[in-house]
């Protein structure tokens, strides 16, 4: 939350031609604005689905035991 913040108060100070990215929590907000249904989907380096925001972290699906067709057909 924090960094999040911190990035938020960089952005609108911008002096310099660069662009600060929160990849999680912005890709969250983007998903949220274009759509009302959840739309992030990420795997961690186990190919674990990672639910975001929920506090068990992590989803029952695996990409390297299921199709990402299997996964998507289980949400």
């Amino acid at each position: 939350e924090q960094v999040f913040g911190y990035m938020k108060y960089k952005r609108l100070e911008q002096r310099h031609p660069t662009l600060a990215v929160e990849v999680v929590k912005d890709t969250l907000y983007l998903d949220r604005l274009l759509s009302d249904e959840a739309a992030f989907l990420c795997f961690d380096h186990r190919g674990q689905r990672i639910q975001v925001g929920e506090k068990d972290g992590e989803g029952k699906e695996n990409l390297f035991q299921q199709s990402l067709l299997q996964i998507l057909e289980a949400l």
